[in-house]
């Protein structure tokens, strides 16, 4: 991971010292396809963090951070990551988030990816004009968190196969 990390790293770091920094005034183009470079660098360390998080599930080594945590600012930063994403689609995001009261104990960050990548997809599958909408609730002794949108859905037939490695319904 260190061999992939370390460049990528390097990249996203450097695009964005570019983005602010020049001594001159970017095009528009320029910007553009620096910002394009810098998203896709930050798109692939997230494919290879999610890969190594795989392979910690599998080998058993995966280690929670279990802590108490602020639910609703947890589910809104993973909320804000997706969001250029929407505004770029004309999706809409909206929340509806009922008191949770007492202490939630919970991997923050793990969390945060779940709903991330609930989002990310959610929101790559809605189309123009769409709405994602993310709910909070407290139902007995634990929370529900809910991620809804107005796309196609997923056929009944390929719900079996939802949580199978690699599997993905015809983008078609």
């Amino acid at each position: 991971s260190h061999e992939l990390r370390t460049p990528l790293n390097a990249i996203i770091g450097f695009t964005g010292t570019l983005l602010m920094k020049l001594p001159g005034p970017l095009t528009p183009d320029q910007e553009k396809q620096l910002r394009t470079v810098q998203s896709g660098a930050k798109h692939l360390l997230s494919l290879i963090n999610d890969l190594l998080d795989m392979s910690r599930i599998e080998s058993g080594k995966m280690a929670l951070d279990i802590q108490q945590l602020d639910l609703p600012a947890t589910i809104c930063a993973a909320i804000d990551a997706v969001r250029p994403a929407a505004m770029a689609k004309d999706v809409r995001l909206t929340t509806a988030f009922s008191s949770v009261h007492g202490i939630v104990m919970g991997d923050r960050n793990r969390l945060q990816q779940i709903v991330w990548n609930l989002l990310a997809n959610a929101v790559k599958f809605t189309p123009k004009g769409g709405r994602v909408h993310v709910t909070i609730e407290r139902v007995n002794s634990h929370v529900d968190i809910s991620v809804s949108d107005t796309g196609t859905g997923i056929a009944p037939e390929f719900l079996g196969h939802v949580f199978e490695r690699f599997s993905q319904v015809s983008s078609s």
